[in-house]
């Protein structure tokens, strides 16, 4: 019942199984949430005396015989009449392919499968027609509009749950006249070739916006993705120059645009390259406008990328050699000093070498006794 709305036809499928012999009894169906209900008055036959008038064997099509009333068939057939031969096929077998899934019902519960195909039910109303491979089709569940079908059979009539509208009307519901004067601009394309004009208004795609569907704000910048193609075409080079005509076929060249994006992007070469891009009507066609001049980076100074390499090598040599010759410096003065600290503590005596000789000799006269007067 989810999703249903007001005169919509609603059909509960009730499926009673006596398992015992049933007199006279009286059952009430009531689905849940409603007022209305169904009182059925249950009989059953227990015993089958076969005591009616007899049918005519023929009605069992010649494969199978009439038993109290009703074809038994022979093996291979199946149905009220012995008419459907099964191929090998059990019953279940064949009311599969009455289902349209499986989880749906036997021809979705609006037919009965004969010999595997779906004989739809005929309706009180001569006016609603039930058909299709598995009965879910009829001719009166499509939208309203002036509280018709599809508008009334002068607008569209209803196939299958979709209005299909007359000459001259459009719409879910036929409800619009056929025209196309609010999709265009002066004597443009139809909603510029990128969707499609229902009740005068533009139903756009992949992106584009009302009311012409000319912009898509959404949508990657052309700018970048033809550059290459911008390249092959307005100076013969780039990697698609040797299949720039098929490879860019959507890309037209002219003098002058009235409109468009401005773009600026580097080429193969790395040069810049500036141009304008139109998207004509429909969905890869572009007109492009492009300056003649590139503006590509001077070459570089060969003799000064060399000049200053050298510089460079004898300017690092020279502060190694500066380097080292003031750490040797540096050592140097600090075994100096070590060696001055050391000589500071030593107390030499000269009589304490027994190699040491004075350079003076003195003489002791034994014979002198002093000064005489």
């Amino acid at each position: 019942m989810i999703g249903k709305k007001k005169k919509d036809e609603v059909i509960f499928q009730v499926k009673i199984t006596a398992t015992e012999c049933v007199q006279n009894q009286t059952l009430t169906i009531r689905p849940l949430g409603f007022t209305d209900t169904l009182t059925v008055n249950i009989s059953s036959r227990c015993d089958c005396e076969c005591d009616e008038e007899r049918l005519d064997p023929s009605v069992c099509s010649g494969h199978g015989k009439v038993d109290c009333g009703i074809c038994r068939c022979d093996s291979g057939f199946i149905g009220k009449n012995c008419d459907c031969e099964t191929g090998g096929k059990s019953n279940k077998e064949l009311e599969k392919t009455c289902r349209k899934d499986n989880a749906s019902v036997i021809c979705s519960g609006l037919g009965d499968c004969v010999c595997g195909q779906c004989a739809c039910h005929t309706n009180d109303d001569p006016k609603k027609l039930i058909y299709g491979t598995f009965c879910e089709c009829d001719n009166t569940n499509c939208e309203l509009h002036d509280g018709q079908v599809c508008g009334g059979a002068e607008r569209g009539h209803c196939d299958c749950g979709k209005c299909k509208c007359n000459l001259g009307f459009e719409g879910s519901a036929c409800h619009c006249r056929s025209t196309t004067d609010g999709c265009k601009i002066d004597k443009g394309s139809v909603c510029s070739g990128r969707g499609k004009c229902e009740c005068n208004t533009c139903l756009c795609r992949n992106g584009y916006q009302r009311p012409f569907c000319k912009e898509c704000p959404g949508c990657p910048s052309p700018c970048a993705r033809y550059i290459a193609c911008v390249e092959c075409k307005a100076f013969q080079s780039g990697p698609l120059e040797k299949n720039c005509s098929k490879a860019c076929s959507n890309i037209i060249l002219k003098e002058t645009l009235s409109g468009g994006k401005a773009c600026r992007e580097k080429d193969s070469q790395n040069c810049w390259i500036s141009y304008k891009i139109f998207q004509e009507d429909g969905e890869e066609q572009y007109s492009v406008t492009v300056n003649p001049e590139k503006e590509c980076p001077e070459p570089p100074n060969i003799a000064a990328i060399v000049g200053g390499i050298i510089a460079g090598v004898a300017l690092i040599g020279l502060l190694l050699l500066l380097v080292w010759r003031f750490v040797t410096e540096l050592i140097d003065r600090r075994e100096y000093h070590r060696f001055e600290k050391e000589k500071a503590k030593a107390r030499w005596n000269d009589a304490d070498n027994p190699l040491f000789k004075s350079a003076t000799t003195t003489v002791v006269n034994p014979q002198f006794g002093g000064q005489q007067g």
